[in-house]
């Protein structure tokens, strides 16, 4: 399964990495808003808000339907960062 999950991001020109970090306050302090699948606790994400994507499959047990629904989710967030910018 993990070789799948390797060849799709492969596939997708994505190299992955087996050596996954956590999020620190630094990083997360110029960005506006941060797309999480997992909780993020209060003193790692600075002062951006956080929109948790729940229901997203595992890539590791269908890595193209995480992928499609990852990119339905993009797809219908673009729009709203236009928004969000002109505020």
């Amino acid at each position: 399964m993990l070789h799948e999950l390797q060849d799709g991001l492969a596939f997708d020109g994505l190299e992955p990495t087996n050596a996954p970090r956590a999020l620190t306050a630094e990083e997360a302090g110029p960005a506006s808003r941060i797309l999480a699948f997992d909780t993020i606790p209060d003193d790692h994400k600075g002062r951006a808000n956080v929109t948790y994507w729940s229901g997203v499959p595992l890539g590791i047990d269908d890595y193209e339907a995480t992928r499609n629904e990852i990119v339905r989710r993009v797809d219908a967030l673009i729009p709203t960062l236009a928004n969000d910018k002109e505020k």
